[in-house]
């Protein structure tokens, strides 16, 4: 865990896949996580950090799957405007 100079939390994960940060925005989380890292040994902080970062790579997967399965079924499509490429959704109605 790192705090970083704007009084953020910041999480640093690194394994097999490469390393990855989760920055903690809630205004109370920097007096809470000096709480825990005061009161927990380093094991139980370990799991803490490993289980809060699977959780979030959890949720993104699962929210990609989401997003792929509408583009399957041709509830979304990519549209490029202005160069950016965006997703849009298909109304219903169009055909």
């Amino acid at each position: 865990m790192y705090e970083d100079p704007g009084k953020r939390v910041v999480i640093i994960q690194t394994d097999g896949s490469g390393t990855s940060a989760y920055a903690v925005d809630e205004t109370d989380a920097l007096a809470t996580w000096q709480k825990l890292v005061a009161a927990l040994p380093s094991e139980v902080l370990w799991n803490l950090c490993m289980t809060l970062s699977n959780t979030y790579r959890k949720g993104r997967a699962d929210e990609r799957q989401v997003v792929l399965r509408q583009f399957l079924e041709g509830k979304l499509r990519k549209r490029k405007r202005r160069g950016i490429v965006q997703a849009v959704v298909v109304n219903e109605n169009q055909y």
